[in-house]
């Protein structure tokens, strides 16, 4: 096994949580989403990697931590969140929860297909 990722955080006494994987275009192309907390803080972070099997080589995207998770707790949603998913959908939901939130999930060469969708389209460049 080879690391291909490695992250420092500048506050310390985080603990993981979580780790969900979204493999999409056969696994060439995967969103990590990880979970981390400390006395007062809840986060989902987030990693993207490429993988090129022609040339046996890999990038990763380091994208940060998401900050739609302030936007979703309230006083119906709040706690250690939990995440879940399936093939091209990630679902956020918190220890005491109303709602449980979806988001799709597209490959670099699609976008989501309209506000609310779960399905891809094409990207169209030009």
């Amino acid at each position: 096994m080879v690391e291909i990722f490695n992250r420092i955080f500048e506050i310390n006494r985080f603990y993981g949580e979580e780790i969900k994987i979204i493999s999409l275009l056969g696994g060439k192309h995967s969103y990590v989403f990880y979970t981390i907390r400390s006395a007062d803080t809840n986060i989902i972070g987030l990693f993207e990697v490429f993988i090129n099997e022609v040339k046996g080589t890999y990038l990763v995207y380091d994208s940060g931590e998401l900050t739609i998770l302030s936007k979703l707790m309230d006083s119906d949603n709040y706690g250690a969140v939990h995440l879940g998913g399936g093939e091209d959908t990630l679902l956020i939901f918190f220890e005491n929860f109303k709602e449980i939130f979806g988001f799709t999930m597209c490959d670099y060469k699609s976008v989501v297909s309209d506000v609310g969708a779960t399905t891809c389209k094409p990207l169209e460049l030009f």
